[in-house]
């Protein structure tokens, strides 16, 4: 799917999970918490499809969460989730291009 430790290498990345829908971790590179990062990704995700049908959006594709000490980018695949946690001072929007030439989006 993709090779985490090789997205862990750009500088924006500090850590990067994959996660199966059920908010089980697959793999992780750089997270010390990576258990409970995969179970909150996942209920995320499920609580994110539910809203996007209620409000018409077609099948949950990515979803950002900021915060003060970090930011979280998951990308919703079809038999995974892959999430990417960066430094919120830093674009947002270069992991994302990364996190889809890497997945092929």
């Amino acid at each position: 799917m993709i090779n985490l430790s090789m997205l862990t290498k750009f500088p924006e990345v500090k850590s990067a999970i994959i996660a199966d829908h059920r908010g089980m971790l697959l793999e992780s590179a750089g997270h010390s918490d990576a258990n409970q990062q995969a179970s909150a990704l996942g209920a995320m995700a499920s609580a994110m499809a539910h809203a996007g049908e209620q409000l018409g959006a077609g099948p949950l594709q990515r979803f950002i969460v900021t915060g003060t000490a970090t930011a979280s980018i998951a990308i919703v695949a079809q038999d995974a989730i892959v999430g990417a946690f960066v430094d919120p001072n830093k674009p947002i929007a270069t992991v994302e291009k990364i996190l889809d030439t890497a997945l092929q989006r």
